[in-house]
């Protein structure tokens, strides 16, 4: 049994982060394309759940939601033009560096499931968007196909998520044994008559420990989100897996489905919201005068945001 202080490894992650309390790390966070992609996934989701939540007792209500839930959705589409680029280049990065078939199988169905979802989606919002014309048949059926390259996907990043946790668990393990070994070797070495003191191996050992506990935490955010997105995938036109199998899957309504979506882009969120840098939080986090940049940016967040809660039906229907 892992008797390791920080088994889900969320107490070194967090650790790892900039502080969240300096507008700057927020705005580090979602200056790119990635993070501003799953800023709007949060919006797009909730007003999903929330469009579902007000159906059965305000229509106007649930229309205003369902308005908000649309324009970001196409939103998001418009951008996915030529994005799967980003993620097969990643698997030319990323699978040479796998440490089992498992973990190379994960990242490479992983990220091509990506990209092709991207791709057809991309194609159906064009021809929504009346740039690209496809007969009803053939529009149907690229309609259909991200749904099935997102699910294979998620399939696989779920068995990436178990190849992470094998592998930092096998590290971790590995590195304890040294440490435990370390005061019971001895000082001296033909090789190398004056080697490292004691007090740097042992720094040099928690460090790869907490690098691996990273790796774990990695690892558990990889099976839910997985999961997560599942739901959400599987519930598509296309696999629409409550309609194939509503005994096993009809409790996915879209309730359910927009409280997954929001949880799968918060992950998403937390791994960029920006590290620290030397173990500080200079550069995004604590910047001068941080105190009246927050200030700054509250008011302007409020004034907006009540501009939108005053008017919309969404709120007041």
């Amino acid at each position: 049994m892992d008797t390791d202080d920080d088994f889900w490894g969320i107490e070194t992650a967090i650790a790892s982060k900039q502080t969240p309390f300096a507008v700057g790390s927020w705005i580090g966070m979602v200056s790119g394309v990635e993070g501003r992609d799953k800023f709007l996934k949060i919006v797009q989701f909730y007003a999903k759940y929330m469009k579902y939540q007000r159906e059965s007792d305000s229509k106007e209500a649930a229309a205003a939601w369902g308005g908000l839930m649309t324009s970001v959705q196409e939103g998001r589409k418009s951008v996915r033009w030529l994005k799967g680029i980003n993620k097969i280049d990643q698997v030319f990065t990323e699978v040479p560096k796998a440490a089992s078939l498992l973990e190379k199988i994960g990242i490479l169905g992983n990220w091509l499931g990506l990209a092709f979802h991207w791709h057809f989606d991309y194609l159906a919002h064009a021809h929504r968007m009346k740039f690209v014309k496809f007969d009803d048949a053939t529009y149907q059926r690229i309609f259909n196909t991200p749904s099935w390259c997102w699910t294979t996907g998620n399939v696989c990043q779920f068995l990436l998520g178990l190849a992470t946790l094998s592998e930092a668990k096998k590290g971790i393990d590995a590195a304890r044994d040294e440490l435990d070994n370390l005061g019971k070797t001895t000082s001296e070495s033909a090789d190398d008559p004056r080697p490292p003191p004691a007090s740097d191996l042992r720094a040099a050992m928690e460090a790869r420990i907490k690098a691996l506990r990273l790796k774990r935490f990695k690892g558990w955010l990889l099976l839910v989100k997985a999961l997560a997105d599942f739901i959400t995938s599987a519930n598509m036109a296309g696999v629409n897996i409550r309609k194939r199998l509503p005994g096993l899957f009809g409790w996915c309504n879209d309730g359910v489905v927009g409280a997954s979506g929001v949880l799968s882009a918060l992950i998403v969120c937390f791994n960029l919201f920006p590290a620290k840098k030397d173990g500080t939080d200079a550069g995004l986090g604590w910047q001068p005068m941080q105190s009246e940049r927050n200030a700054a940016a509250a008011v302007f967040t409020f004034m907006q945001m009540r501009t939108l809660m005053a008017n919309s039906p969404a709120v007041n229907a």
